[in-house]
């Protein structure tokens, strides 16, 4: 009886491990989860002398003006990045993801020393790097009648081994270079 006992023991087992493996194949057939890194622009502002017109020091600071950025019918206004954080804590508290999701954060103004470059910078994301943006206007309004429009266009395509990513950018109808190997699109803007 023992013996008969740990035989259907054995065999419910296998049967078991059988299923299981038969359910699995070499190829992802689509349910592998895939992470896209997320889209975040990042916009100099100097002047033809190269002065940062984002350092509220500066003579012609574009700083003085209430800035704003309209993307996708929602206008985000300039807000500092130390400010955003503050909120975000407020709101959230201690924001811990068990897996990474782009985290909207905005229009931000940015220090420079504080990411280890040079001069300050705008930054508007994160947008979800899976998202298709065939040609997504951004339109940076500077408060003092001018605007630039900075156009994304971001395309996903799943293989069986791996994703292709096509990201472009625009500036006022140009055409800027994007390191592929980065997921951030840098612009940089002469007034």
């Amino acid at each position: 009886m023992k013996l008969k006992k740990t035989l259907l023991i054995l065999l419910s087992l296998m049967a078991v491990t059988l299923v299981s493996l038969s359910s699995c194949n070499s190829g992802n057939g689509g349910n592998m989860i895939w992470d896209v890194y997320p889209i975040v622009v990042s916009v100099t502002v100097a002047d033809k002398a190269g002065n940062d017109l984002l350092d509220s020091a500066a003579t012609k600071t574009v700083l003085k003006n209430k800035i704003s950025l309209l993307f996708k019918g929602k206008q985000y206004p300039l807000k500092s990045y130390a400010e955003w954080l503050k909120e975000k804590h407020k709101a959230d508290g201690d924001f811990h993801l068990s897996a990474y999701k782009p985290v909207m954060q905005g229009f931000l103004l940015c220090n420079g020393k504080n990411f280890n470059t040079k001069s300050n910078f705008l930054s508007f994301g994160e947008i979800d790097g899976a998202e298709t943006l065939k040609n997504e206007k951004m339109v940076i309004d500077w408060g003092d009648g001018t605007r630039d429009e900075i156009t994304l266009y971001n395309h996903v395509i799943e293989g069986d081994k791996d994703l292709k990513c096509t990201r472009k950018i625009w500036l006022n109808g140009k055409q800027l270079k994007h390191n592929t190997g980065s997921p951030n699109f840098e612009v940089k803007i002469v007034k």
